[in-house]
């Protein structure tokens, strides 16, 4: 749609890229939504999802929600597939969050989802940051030795193991 960001008056590009960061969840709901919903991830276990520079804050509320979308009712029927939701979304979908812009609830997240969410930076992206661990401390150090290696990169290597592509 022309929200009329270059005319006079309008925002200008800066507006144009407020309004696109306000849709980056609605955009990734949308395509977790078509996967989970038409069988995509029970089709094809190995597939993995990796959303990035998302941010993270949403995750929780979104699986909770495909969870109770899965569930057998009146309404909806039985759920066609062995895994729920939520199960299929923590086994297939990673997320990483985007710490240069504020991202810093990866940490709480991870606690709730220990399985989906992966470290990143974005270095040397304006939106990077030149020392992006240090975001995370002191959180990252309280982590128990195999959470934090999960965070830091483990988590997608057995991603590329469970996929047949070990690295």
């Amino acid at each position: 749609a022309n929200i009329g960001w270059d005319e006079a008056g309008g925002a200008g590009i800066d507006g144009l890229l407020r309004l696109a960061n306000t849709q980056r969840v609605q955009v990734a709901e949308t395509l977790l939504n078509a996967l989970l919903f038409g069988g995509v991830f029970a089709r094809h276990p190995t597939l993995t999802v990796l959303l990035e520079e998302m941010r993270v804050g949403w995750l929780p509320w979104y699986v909770a929600r495909c969870e109770g979308q899965t569930q057998p009712s009146l309404a909806l029927g039985d759920w066609p597939f062995e895994l729920s939701g939520g199960e299929f979304l923590r086994r297939n979908v990673r997320i990483t969050p985007l710490p240069g812009f504020g991202d810093r609830d990866a940490l709480d997240v991870m606690a709730v989802l220990p399985e989906m969410v992966v470290f990143s930076s974005d270095f040397p992206h304006a939106e990077g940051n030149a020392d992006p661990i240090e975001l995370y401390r002191p959180g990252l150090d309280d982590l128990d030795e195999e959470l934090r290696a999960s965070f830091m990169g483990a988590n997608m290597y057995d991603c590329y193991a469970r996929m047949g592509d070990p690295l």
